[in-house]
Parts: structure tokens; C-alpha cells; sequence
């Protein structure tokens, strides 16, 4: 069958991708390990820090210190380190970026200079970890003093550039 359609621009990365390489050479990038239970972490969503040395948590209050973003590879065994969604195994070590520029899922349209939240509870449409704009009162946390938009997401599914800087992250705002 022949191909009848062309997409005319390509896409921005895959999520969890650090998004240029002046990023990859000026982020900051920890090596971290899930110290859940039995949730999956999926790349391009936030955690927090765990309970011991580089392990880390999906966010579940909005008083959670937020390490960074789970960065994307694709080293990553099937059926070893990922379950049947994709989502990282509890165990499974993996990078987070704590500052620079990352593809990240967008929740909600958005644009350069709107707010940055960061979903810790779970409600419909958003995972816990998600990135969005809007607030939601005891569900997300503003790290917008901490984070920006640098590419338009357009429609809810988008993938978009935001970039982060950790460093002060009891600048975080609970909504």
C-alpha cells in the first residue's frame, strides 16, 4: 500500500527525553531507584525523594519535596525493569533530571509563560507525577518559580519542553 500522507514536521522527542543536546550537556542528572511497593513510575513524570539515598517515590501530598523528572532510555529491559504498561518496576534504577530541559506529556494546553504544577494526587485525566496548569486545591503543587514552559503545548496529549531547576525546591507552592 502506498504511503498517502506525510506528516510536515516532526515531533519533539519522546517524553522523558532530555530535549537538546546544549540540555543533555548543562543538565543535572542523578541516578535514582523506585522504592515503590508496587507502582510502576512511568519516564517524563516527577517523583519525590524517597526514604534513603537516591531512592525515590511517586509525590502524594502537597507538602512532598519533589526530586525531578524520570528521564526516558532505551535500555530498559521488557519484563525485566518495565510491567505490561511500560511503567519502571519497584527496584529498577533509572536517571532523573533535577536541572535542564525535558520532554514531558502535557495534561493541559499550555504555553510559555503559564504556570507549571505538578500533580500529587490523583483525579481524572491526571496521573499522579503529571505536569499541568491549572491548580487543583490539595492535589498539585506550583513549581513555577522552579520550572517553565518553553514550547506551546497546543492540545491535551502534547508533548512540550518544560524546563526545571530543582536547586531551590522550598520555593515550591502547595495549592
Amino acid at each position: 500500500m502506498p504511503q498517502t500522507a506525510v506528516a510536515n514536521q516532526m515531533t519533539i522527542g519522546l517524553a522523558g527525553q532530555l530535549s537538546t543536546l546544549h540540555s543533555a550537556a548543562d543538565a543535572k542528572v542523578g541516578t535514582a531507584f523506585s522504592q515503590e511497593a508496587s507502582a510502576g513510575i512511568d519516564v517524563g513524570l516527577f517523583v519525590k525523594h524517597g526514604t534513603v539515598q537516591d531512592g525515590v517515590l511517586l509525590p502524594s501530598a502537597v507538602t512532598d519535596k519533589l526530586r525531578g523528572i524520570v528521564v526516558h532510555s532505551h535500555s530498559f529491559a521488557r519484563d525485566i525493569e518495565l510491567d505490561a504498561s511500560g511503567f519502571l518496576k519497584p527496584g529498577v534504577h533509572f536517571s532523573v533530571v533535577e536541572t535542564g530541559a525535558i520532554t514531558v506529556v502535557a495534561k493541559q494546553t499550555a504555553v510559555p509563560g503559564d504556570t507549571v504544577r505538578v500533580q500529587v494526587v490523583a483525579e481524572a485525566g491526571f496521573l499522579v507525577g503529571d505536569l499541568r496548569r491549572t491548580a487543583s486545591v490539595a492535589k498539585t503543587i506550583d513549581i513555577s518559580a522552579l520550572a517553565r514552559w518553553k514550547t506551546t503545548a497546543a492540545a491535551i496529549g502534547d508533548l512540550a519542553v518544560v524546563e526545571i531547576d530543582m536547586t531551590n525546591i522550598a520555593l515550591a507552592v502547595a495549592d
